[in-house]
């Protein structure tokens, strides 16, 4: 119904040269290829439930422009439930390769800004209430349906992407202006309202982790531990004190000065010849990468005997631990005593992954599309994700003054709370993680 509605919108924007023709063939040459590449493109909902959306899409393509055939496009790929199949905006095309230049997340407590370009640094720090005359409850109903996940925790990630476009904005009728929109936030005790306009060249910075030099943020106290290098790929601090060390595994990917299997060679070396009581694993910001890099990993988690035993592996996730992330936390569970901690994963232990890319002829809309089934943990696991042990919402007041929930509640797991944990694992759920005697 929502596709449906959002169609009635297609007037709104002038229509561009390509012809209703030329819009019909690509989507004809879309579902072709779905069906061609995916390796079970139904499997989350019946091929029923796609013919209505295309025979919605199909009926608009009279009066459609660009933007809201790549919105229609997105729904339908979205049907998949698959976070590798997707599509791409064109960021050579002016409509898609400006973002307005303000970072919006999704907190346990809301929608707030977290940084912004200068000139809206007033409103850095504000919970978002409206856009346009839409409530951002509604915004996000409105939004999720483009999401393109596994899961819920992955929609999540998706929509505080979708929230900088401003097609997003125009499409869905939260703007009636195709690159400016009204947003109303709380400012403490004000009530804000400003006019984002004059979008920035992106990819932008709202799809990724690295905020902009000079932008002002939200978070006023020293960056906690999570958020010091959003750069490096993996990196590694050792806390005296508790015998704890931090490991930061933000993409699955080797860096050129150091590959992966060397760091983990220096990982390891310096937990056997340290007192360390506590590894924190911590991948909630990796979004993938190569899977077949994580051998070092695993194989240096196995061997270890320091770390053994319940309450000594502590694998922190969230809502952007996806794909070569996922197979990480998977091989993990399977074969450590580990505790997972923070939010469920993006992903599904057992998923569609390793995506192709083509490109429609008219449009130049890039889609991505799943070509294999990774089958990473048991059979019969059939979880959305992996949900944590010890879940730590997180919430803006947190964040903000540089608290991680995650961290502090593994400092505070004893041994004996962890082994009381994992007990739990083995036999409360439809699937049931591996004993460590390897009875189930």
């Amino acid at each position: 119904m929502m596709l449906r509605a959002a169609l009635l919108l297609l007037a709104l924007l002038p229509i561009d040269d390509l012809t209703p023709a030329q819009y019909a063939a690509d989507l004809d040459f879309l579902l072709q290829e779905l069906e061609r590449v995916h390796p079970d493109l139904y499997h989350a909902r019946p091929k029923t439930d796609w013919q209505a959306d295309v025979q919605a899409l199909r009926a608009s393509l009279d009066d459609t422009d660009l933007a809201h055939f790549y919105i229609g496009v997105q729904r339908l790929v979205a049907l998949a439930e698959d976070g590798h199949t997707r599509s791409l905006p064109p960021h050579d095309s002016e409509l898609f390769s400006k973002l307005f230049p303000v970072r919006f997340q999704i907190f346990s407590d809301g929608v707030y800004i977290t940084a912004a370009a200068p000139q809206y640094a007033e409103i850095v720090g504000g919970r978002v209430r409206e856009i346009g005359t839409t409530s951002i409850e509604d915004v996000l109903t409105a939004i999720d349906p483009l999401c393109a996940a596994d899961n819920a925790s992955g929609r999540l990630a998706d929509a505080e992407r979708f929230l900088s476009f401003p097609s997003v904005h125009h499409v869905l009728g939260f703007s009636d202006q195709p690159f400016s929109s009204r947003l109303l936030l709380e400012v403490g005790p004000r009530r804000v309202e400003v006019v984002l306009e004059k979008p920035e060249p992106g990819p932008p910075y709202a799809l990724m982790g690295v905020t902009p030099e000079g932008w002002p943020t939200a978070l006023k106290a020293e960056a906690p531990l999570w958020l010091r290098h959003p750069e490096k790929r993996y990196w590694f601090e050792y806390d005296e004190s508790e015998g704890l060390v931090f490991f930061q595994f933000n993409e699955v990917q080797d860096d050129p000065a150091e590959p992966f299997s060397a760091f983990c060679d220096r990982l390891f070396q310096f937990i056997e010849e340290h007192d360390v009581q506590k590894l924190v694993i911590d991948i909630r910001r990796n979004s993938g990468g190569n899977g077949y890099l994580n051998q070092p990993l695993v194989h240096g988690l196995i061997r270890s005997r320091k770390l053994d035993a319940p309450g000594r592996i502590f694998v922190i996730t969230g809502r952007q631990t996806f794909s070569a992330a996922l197979m990480t936390a998977s091989a993990i569970e399977s074969n450590t005593k580990a505790l997972f901690v923070g939010e469920p994963t993006a992903g599904s232990p057992n998923h569609y992954g390793d995506a192709s890319r083509f490109r429609l002829p008219n449009t130049g809309l890039m889609l991505m599309c799943s070509t294999l089934f990774w089958q990473t943990s048991d059979p019969r696991d059939d979880r959305e994700a992996i949900a944590p042990d010890i879940p730590t919402p997180l919430s803006f007041v947190q964040w903000s003054k540089g608290i991680d929930p995650a961290l502090a509640a593994i400092r505070y797991c004893t041994p004996a709370e962890a082994e009381r944990l994992l007990a739990g694992t083995y036999g409360n759920r439809a699937w049931r993680r591996p004993r460590p005697d390897g009875v189930r």
